[in-house]
């Protein structure tokens, strides 16, 4: 029974062709399908991803070129590149057709990229040329900081520093959310604020992601101003709990304290009044340090640069801050601008009377002045009731108004009253 249904489908699939033909014997749709052209192309290794073939690139010898289908799925034709990369596939039929690298080529890495198409189209009795480079993917910066480690691929970003021709082989970047480091990166011309495109390997520096082993290439020179990201000296010493992790932060005033030379670098311990951090002048950079010093004198009105994690002896990471150069860290000498003003009110009273003795000390400088005090002994003629503050303590036998630390900009109010005892007339100075 099988057999014999299978031969009475293909006697009736002959008669309907036959049948066909009988209709009409110059039919073309049957010539058509056997219409063809020619692939010819060049394999090539696309070594700064930017899908062309550019002078830098490399030929591929020697590998094995697949033909499919425009969808895909079952090889339909295979070329083997010569020693110049140059492959060629005859007798293609006209139509739609991908070209992929045979997998033992790509591993689990590459990719293959069709330079300026993504389908080959194949006319009749023509040559189409095509240029086919393997390269690899190109990950957004988040997507590289969730890549397993291990992975060769390309990112873009901003750069946030210069790659020094010296120094330690440090770039970081900014993404669209957030911040990559790239550690021993090739010498290159990068500078700040340029467009750049990074190839390297995936992995894990002090347990942050990071771009190793790194070649560079810029794409747009100064294409964008990188902006710090204002934080604290207590937030910056964890990155925000690591979503910081490799941005360029600026702290504003924050006092200096244990300076030390570390295996060559400058560092010194930044606080704000938010909690400590470490920030260290890395030697190459070359900076005068002479000026940093923990004192009563001098303090940093403001510090930028990149937070980079360390881990300790016992494996606990906290982030450092590393200035890109001189303009990071902006010094200035703590000036205290005190002023005390007094009021009376009534300003004019007779005996008996009680007046209030209002006065005013200010901070107008741009530091904070500790151990104030304020002298303000009640004149001949008066008699001290009460006093009030909005900090601090008065004494009124010394006459003494201690307030210990005055910030920078702050000001403190004493209320004194004091019953007159002087008859007469006269004027009393206080």
């Amino acid at each position: 029974m099988i057999r014999y249904r299978l031969r009475s489908l293909a006697l009736s699939l002959v008669g309907c062709l036959a049948l066909v033909s009988c209709v009409d014997s110059t039919d073309v749709e049957l010539l058509e399908i056997e219409a063809t052209g020619v692939i010819q192309g060049l394999a090539f290794v696309d070594n700064n991803g930017n899908e062309l073939l550019d002078s830098g690139d490399e030929p591929l010898k020697r590998v094995a070129v697949l033909l499919a289908g425009g969808g895909g799925g079952q090889t339909l034709q295979e070329a083997v590149t010569d020693t110049a990369g140059i492959f060629r596939m005859d007798d293609v039929p006209v139509g739609a057709y991908r070209l992929q690298l045979d997998d033992a080529v790509l591993g689990d890495s590459l990719v293959t990229v069709l330079v300026g198409a993504d389908a080959v189209r194949v006319l009749r009795d023509l040559e189409t040329v095509v240029n086919l480079g393997v390269s690899f993917p190109v990950l957004s910066v988040e997507e590289v900081r969730a890549a397993a480690p291990g992975r060769r691929v390309f990112t873009t970003g901003i750069a946030l520093n210069p790659r020094q021709s010296f120094g330690d082989g440090l770039v970081h970047i900014q993404g669209d959310n957030s911040y990559l480091r790239a550690i021993n990166v090739d010498r290159g011309n990068i500078g700040t604020g340029d467009s750049i495109r990074l190839l390297g390997r995936t992995g894990l520096d002090n347990g942050q992601p990071v771009l190793s082993d790194v070649s560079p290439f810029e794409l747009v020179n100064l294409a964008q101003i990188p902006i710090p990201v204002e934080t604290s000296t207590g937030a910056a010493t964890t990155a925000d709990g690591g979503v910081l992790d490799a941005a360029l932060v600026r702290i504003r005033e924050g006092e200096i304290s244990d300076t030390a030379t570390v295996n060559g670098d400058f560092q010194f311990t930044l606080d704000d009044g938010s909690g400590p951090v470490l920030v260290v002048l890395r030697s190459f950079l070359q900076l005068q340090t002479a000026a940093v010093r923990p004192d009563t004198i001098v303090w940093s009105r403001e510090t930028t640069g990149l937070l980079v994690p360390q881990a300790d002896e016992t494996g606990q990471v906290t982030w450092r801050i590393l200035p890109r150069g001189g303009n990071d860290v902006v010094l200035e000498n703590k000036l205290a601008d005190l002023t005390v003003g007094v009021t009376a009110d009534p300003v004019t009273a007779g005996r008996g009377e009680t007046v209030t003795l209002e006065i005013v000390a200010q901070n107008a400088g741009s530091a904070r002045a500790t151990g104030v005090e304020v002298s303000d002994t009640i004149p001949v003629g008066l008699t001290f009731v009460s006093a009030s503050s909005t900090r601090g303590s008065y004494n009124s036998a010394s006459g003494l108004w201690s307030l210990g630390t005055l910030e920078a900009g702050a000001a403190d109010t004493l209320a004194i009253q004091v019953s007159v005892t002087a008859a007469g007339t006269g004027v009393i100075q206080n």
